[in-house]
């Protein structure tokens, strides 16, 4: 219950500013894309063609951009090549959402990406611009909140942050969860200018939510839950599903890092809510059961007994 408590007050934070860093050992053009220009298509193709060496001689024309849905802080362009050219056939242009990069690192956040390319986890990066990245396109469909419950994609999930959470990336194995917490508090002010926005503010005690954040950080920090590297945000739109080979992708690694473990398996849990935050579709132990089967079986390579599975309940 601790880390479902955690998980409503990561909903705290606020992101109102933009700025952008380079970062060593990735190629970054200084570029801005403004995702509500007349000019966003043929900006879009610069910056792809730029990144991706196979497409350097390929006509701007010959690049479909498509804007997808789904994204809660960044927006999303794919861009699929239609003349004959060197694979790839797809890549993803990511523009960041103003202010979002105060909610994430973003320049750990390519070193994330890269680690878990390397890891066979994640994507692969071809370069970055001063709002957002170029990144390997992993075909299928995002899911939705309501696909998470009904079990026909659980082992699957499972299966894929096993494989996360038995993963040995580089960089210090400390918990993320609280710095990024305390970070994002300190970006909530004391009153806002706008009346009708600081009434609504002036609704939260954020003395008492401060002093629930350090009683949680004294509880979670002597854990016994292992620590692993989690994706951190695995909810549904995070999950990329292809029908053709039945393969499940997490995708959006932008709060990646290490945890313990069960605050990325409450995570997920908690996103069977979906974004109405309706807790009636939390899963019951047996889903929960099923989703450590697999899980186990991944991260210990053998089927777990009944009370390795109670055990693993009582952690998350």
């Amino acid at each position: 219950m601790a880390a479902k408590t955690l998980l409503s007050l990561l909903a705290l934070a606020a992101a109102v500013v933009f700025y952008a860093r380079q970062t060593p050992g990735v190629r970054t053009l200084d570029v801005v894309l403004h995702p509500n220009a007349t000019s966003i298509v043929s900006d879009v193709r610069y910056v792809a063609r730029a990144l991706v060496d196979a497409w350097a001689g390929v006509e701007a024309e010959a690049l479909n951009v498509t804007q997808l849905p789904g994204g809660t802080t960044n927006i999303l362009f794919r861009v699929t090549r239609s003349q004959s050219a060197a694979p790839p056939e797809h890549v993803l242009v990511r523009v960041y959402g103003v202010g979002s990069e105060l909610l994430a690192d973003r320049p750990s956040e390519f070193e994330r990406i890269e680690n878990l390319d390397k890891a066979g986890l994640g994507a692969k990066l071809y370069g970055s611009f001063r709002n957002g990245y170029v990144y390997e396109f992993k075909a299928g469909n995002a899911l939705a909140p309501p696909d998470l419950g009904t079990g026909k994609y659980t082992a699957r999930i499972a299966e894929q942050l096993g494989r996360w959470h038995r993963a040995d990336l580089p960089g210090p194995k400390a918990p993320v969860m609280f710095r990024f917490l305390h970070n994002w508090l300190d970006l909530v002010p004391e009153r806002y200018e706008d009346e009708s926005k600081d009434a609504r503010f002036s609704q939260l005690n954020m003395t008492n939510i401060r002093a629930q954040v350090h009683a949680l950080e004294g509880i979670l920090n002597v854990t016994a839950s292992p620590l692993a590297y989690c994706h951190n945000d695995l909810n549904a739109y995070n999950v990329i599903h292809d029908e053709t080979t039945g393969s499940i992708t997490l995708v959006d690694y932008e709060c990646g890092g290490w945890n313990p473990r069960a605050f990325d398996l409450a995570n997920h849990f908690c996103e069977y809510a979906g974004l109405d935050l309706d807790f009636t579709l939390f899963p019951s132990r047996e889903q929960q059961y099923e989703f450590f089967r697999p899980y186990l079986l991944t991260v210990d390579g053998e089927s777990p007994s009944e009370l390795r599975l109670e055990a693993l309940f009582n952690e998350t």
